[in-house]
């Protein structure tokens, strides 16, 4: 909660995201000896930084109830830079072809809230079953606002709670 609210503090919008795995990309990613988030974060990392675009996340990894695993997240971008997020996201994960296809990746048009990421983390338990403990991805940049922001919240928190004791 801490990094959507570090980005919601960024000075860009923070957007909430959904995006819909392929199959084959979920049996690779297990596949993958680096570990199943690995096989994901990389390439998406590694796209980002080709085409110049500074991106603060996180992401985690859910299961529906159809034991579908797919992905879910937050960003800090102005809304211009959304296609080729979009554009990024699609090509390092897999784009659906045909029917459907519209309904891989949703992106929120409103700022992101707090809930985003309890939602986003409810079945934390039941995807590390399938992929292993790590299901959470967190950029260093964001790690370190993240925390700055949560020791900034506890300061507050601390200094209303005297204040309130002693008065």
């Amino acid at each position: 909660m801490a990094a959507t609210a570090a980005l919601q503090l960024s000075g860009k919008s923070a957007h909430a995201f959904a995006f819909n795995l392929l199959p084959e990309t979920i049996e690779a990613a297990k596949a993958n000896p680096a570990g199943f988030l690995d096989h994901l974060k990389r390439p998406f990392d590694l796209l980002l930084k080709r085409a110049g675009v500074d991106l603060p996340y996180w992401l985690c990894l859910d299961i529906d109830d159809d034991k579908r695993l797919h992905i879910h997240g937050a960003f800090a971008a102005v809304l211009e830079q959304h296609p080729a997020i979009r554009k990024i996201m699609k090509t390092a994960w897999g784009k659906w072809k045909g029917r459907g296809e519209h309904k891989q990746l949703w992106i929120s048009r409103k700022p992101c809230d707090d809930g985003w990421a309890s939602y986003s983390l409810r079945n934390q338990r039941k995807v590390a079953r399938i992929i292993g403990p790590r299901t959470f991805t967190i950029t260093r940049p964001l790690q370190r606002k993240a925390e700055w922001t949560y020791s900034e919240i506890r300061r507050i928190m601390r200094g209303s709670l005297l204040k309130s004791v002693l008065t």
